[in-house]
Parts: C-alpha cells; sequence; structure tokens
C-alpha cells in the first residue's frame, strides 16, 4: 500500500525526528447536497471522524540521517508505503 500524506509538523526526539502527517487523498468525490440530506447521521460521523484524525495526526518516526538527508519540513508531500514481510 502507498499513500500520500502532508507533514503537518516535525519534533526532534534524541537521534530519531517524528513526523506529523495528514493524509491526502489524490482524487475525491465530491459530495452530493442530496446525500448529505439523505443521510445526516453519515454526515455526522464523518465530521465526527474528521475532527478526531485533525486531534491525532498519523506519525512515523524516522532516523535523524533520513531527516537531515531530505530536510522534512511543514506542507511538503510524502509518500508511505508499507508492505508486508514474507
Amino acid at each position: 500500500m502507498k499513500k500520500m500524506y502532508t507533514v503537518k509538523g516535525t519534533t526532534k526526539v534524541g537521534d530519531k525526528v517524528r513526523l506529523f502527517l495528514t493524509s491526502e487523498e489524490v482524487v475525491q468525490e465530491k459530495p452530493s447536497l442530496t446525500g448529505m440530506l439523505g443521510n445526516p447521521m453519515g454526515l455526522m460521523e464523518k465530521m465526527k471522524q474528521d475532527a478526531i484524525l485533525q486531534q491525532q495526526p498519523d506519525t512515523i518516526t524516522i532516523d535523524l540521517e533520513e531527516w537531515e538527508k531530505h530536510q522534512y519540513k511543514i506542507n511538503d508531500v510524502v509518500w508511505i508505503s508499507v508492505e508486508p514481510t514474507e
């Protein structure tokens, strides 16, 4: 799985750097007005989920050398790849 994220903050912790990320969708479906009016509980649930994700951003910790090589900063776009081990 490969996903696009935007860096929202960085913190140095010893010889590691923690990146705070928000998920970015390459293509987003435009919400329809009738869909929102037809399912108000679904809209409330989505708003609740978005609020939780804003308060607790995704994080990833990388080595200081990796951070120094790329100098990730706020609003940089990064791709994170997660692959299973076999």
